[in-house]
């Protein structure tokens, strides 16, 4: 593009831009016969005349006409506090009644954002997102919200934006499309979940949001974020619906993402006593399912069985390094807990084990504490 050519086209490309936000600043104009709007400067005795002309606009049911009127009168450089208060007043007013009455979200871009104070702009972002989800324009709905929080992080009507952003990201979530042919819709619903149990954290569907979080942090194998979401859940909501089904699937997590039995005893331990915890406090009730209490037995068996192995493979590889006594005392722990278990074959290789260890190497020449036997991973690092 030639040099002179640009300079052409920048000027007038800024002034069509600057006509244009003008334009949507201004809203609707007055209708024939009615009092122009406020420029810059409120006539003496003006006040009456704006405030007169914005309340008929409301009675004749064009809230977006009083709008007009009264942002551009609160924009009066000469109010006095007073005044102002009025103008505000009637803005909040007319805005209400355009968003009950608006039909489409874009009808919300007759007033530009800009020129409207904390209150009105308040109801001015939450009716619009309301009306961007109810278009499935879920995104935008965030976006509009996200907004609003970014300048007005206290405005009046957070319980209405918490439901707007529930909607919107619960709806996403369970959007079977796809967008740009290979990425999933549901995948765009972490964005705006995360930012509703992040900065609205008491909103009562937080609890329905953490459990989406976590199933699609599951379906990504991100199993430590799902694991995070199901204990936020549990934190914050703990006499939720979801908190039953999220506290036995914590253990169930921990133990899917341990793929090897010799790492991280700690884990299969902190498993145990989750499962343990969620049998003490919920097997029997009445609002407990049967399926789901035979879930949780299950895992808990099968925590038991890895536990085992666990100290089998730390006995194995005391044995093979020479440390008789490490080795005596894993494949020992290994045969007690086999036997309360009724794991037979893994308590006759524990035995087994033991019997290949010969006694008095186990003495006093070379111990090794309890306290400093790791797993195997641990110790052949």
């Amino acid at each position: 593009m030639p040099l002179c050519f640009r300079a052409f086209v920048a000027p007038c490309l800024g002034l069509v831009l600057a006509l244009l936000a003008g334009c949507a600043s201004m809203g609707p104009e007055p209708l024939p016969g009615e009092p122009p709007l406020v420029e810059g400067r409120l006539e003496p005795g003006g006040l009456d005349v704006q405030l007169e002309a914005g309340r008929a606009a409301l009675a004749d049911e064009r809230p977006w006409h009083a709008t007009a009127r009264a942002a551009a009168l609160r924009r009066a450089v000469n109010l006095t506090p007073e005044e102002r208060s009025q103008a505000e007043a009637l803005l909040e007013e007319s805005m209400l009644a355009a968003a009950r009455a608006a039909t489409r979200s874009k009808e919300f871009t007759q007033i530009s954002e800009q020129y409207l104070p904390r209150r009105s702009r308040a109801i001015q972002a939450v009716g619009r997102a309301r009306l961007l989800t109810q278009e499935d324009r879920h995104l935008d709905a965030y976006r509009t919200i996200a907004n609003l929080e970014r300048e007005h992080p206290t405005h009046h009507l957070r319980p209405e934006a918490g439901s707007v952003l529930a909607d919107a990201g619960l709806s996403l979530a369970q959007d079977g499309g796809r967008y740009l042919l290979f990425f999933k819709n549901r995948g765009r619903a972490v964005t705006v979940l995360e930012y509703l149990v992040i900065e609205h954290p008491s909103h009562p569907r937080c609890a329905e949001a953490y459990a989406e979080l976590a199933a699609i942090y599951e379906e990504g194998n991100q199993l430590d974020y799902a694991i995070d979401r199901h204990s936020d859940l549990l934190l914050y909501h703990p006499d939720s619906s979801y908190a039953s089904f999220s506290e036995a699937r914590v253990p169930e997590l921990r133990l899917a993402r341990m793929k090897r039995d010799d790492f991280d005893r700690g884990e299969f331990l902190a498993a145990e006593g989750e499962l343990e915890r969620w049998l003490a406090q919920r097997a029997g009730r009445a609002d407990t399912s049967p399926a789901e209490e035979a879930r949780v037995r299950e895992l808990l068996a099968t925590c038991g069985e890895r536990l085992v192995e666990n100290d089998l493979g730390v006995a194995r590889f005391y044995r093979r390094t020479g440390h008789n006594f490490g080795a005596r005392l894993h494949a020992d722990r290994a045969l007690v807990r086999a036997e309360e278990a009724g794991f037979s074959d893994l308590a006759e290789e524990a035995s087994d084990l033991l019997a290949s260890v010969a006694p008095e190497a186990a003495g006093p020449s070379a111990p090794v504490a309890p306290a400093v036997l790791g797993t195997a991973g641990e110790s052949s690092r």
